[in-house]
């Protein structure tokens, strides 16, 4: 397996990550490969102290390019049979990606999507999904679970994937929100099979004030819409798909309306939400009915009726 971690800035975490990754079972048969995106603090000189003493590490120093360009520079220089994508202030367990190897081998499937557990700023850390497993098959079934959400996520850190696709498909260097969804969306139309196992939850994800979901509203938070609406370009509106891309649009489109809100976004853009609460407000309830969860479905609900009501219910329902 090849581990792609984009690094910037990251010093104060960067020590508790590599170590978890050393810790792995399978850690002689990994390739993990650094790819620093041009840090200006300490973190290249604290990956260069584990380059002496482990020759599968790899640490590759470009140009501050962003997170999907060092991401494409990482697929660029892996070598192994399969690849997953870690974040250097996360935290992975022993077996992880041993499980994952396993799986995909044992399934014989293109991809299989794990899950993670989320460590709260308080230091509680609770699974984000509950445990189940399941096979998929056929293109038009798979895109199907993933747009309809709450099977497939949209990350990319819970999941291993065949390298040989991976490397043929490039991360989208001019979005900073929506970019892992859409890579995964890109992978998910070219297989055949995937295998969904969300007993392999080891996989620590960190609540961060630097990361960009919990930074302050600005126009980077239209991409993840964006990018969804470019995805309803790979279909045409008499196709039985066209019904699933609709639905996924319109549950962005919800979730630009949760992000607006909880940083101000609606008072610093409001002729974009106000468009914005248009659309929505026109969304053709029996289509997302079945194309949709049931949480992203009442979510739709829920903002169309109160904004302030989904904002409150946000966290008991956990929409996303």
């Amino acid at each position: 397996i090849s581990i792609i971690v984009p690094v910037y800035n990251v010093e104060k975490y960067l020590d508790r990550g590599i170590n978890s990754l050393l810790k792995q079972t399978i850690f002689t048969d990994t390739e993990i490969i650094f790819v620093n995106d041009g840090s200006v603090d300490n973190s290249a000189d604290i990956i260069k102290k584990y380059l002496k003493k482990y020759k599968n590490i790899k640490l590759i120093n470009t140009k501050n390019g962003g997170v999907s360009s060092a991401r494409n520079v990482g697929l660029d220089n892996a070598s192994g049979k399969y690849i997953c994508f870690f974040d250097p202030d996360d935290e992975v367990e022993e077996k992880y990606y041993e499980n994952f190897y396993d799986s995909i081998v044992e399934s014989s499937s293109e991809m299989v999507s794990g899950n993670y557990k989320y460590c709260f700023f308080d230091g509680k850390i609770k699974r984000k999904r509950k445990i189940f497993k399941k096979m998929i098959y056929g293109n038009e079934e798979i895109v199907k679970s993933f747009l309809r959400g709450g099977l497939i996520g949209n990350n990319l850190v819970d999941k291993i994937f065949v390298a040989e696709i991976a490397k043929s498909i490039r991360f989208i260097e001019d979005k900073k929100v929506g970019e892992d969804m859409f890579y995964v969306y890109q992978y998910l139309k070219k297989i055949n099979s995937i295998l969904v196992d969300t007993s392999n939850d080891g996989y620590i994800y960190y609540q961060n004030d630097n990361s960009a979901m919990n930074s302050s509203f600005d126009s980077k938070f239209f991409d993840a819409l964006k990018l969804s609406i470019k995805m309803s370009e790979d279909v045409n509106e008499q196709s039985e798909l066209y019904a699933y891309y609709y639905s996924h649009e319109m549950h962005e489109r919800c979730k630009l309306m949760e992000y607006m809100l909880a940083r101000g976004g609606n008072v610093q853009y409001l002729d974009e939400w106000n468009n914005n609460k248009k659309i929505l407000k026109q969304v053709k309830y029996t289509v997302i009915k079945k194309c949709l969860s049931n949480r992203q479905f009442f979510g739709i609900i829920l903002m169309n009726m109160s904004p302030k009501l989904y904002m409150f219910f946000l966290k008991i329902m956990r929409i996303g």
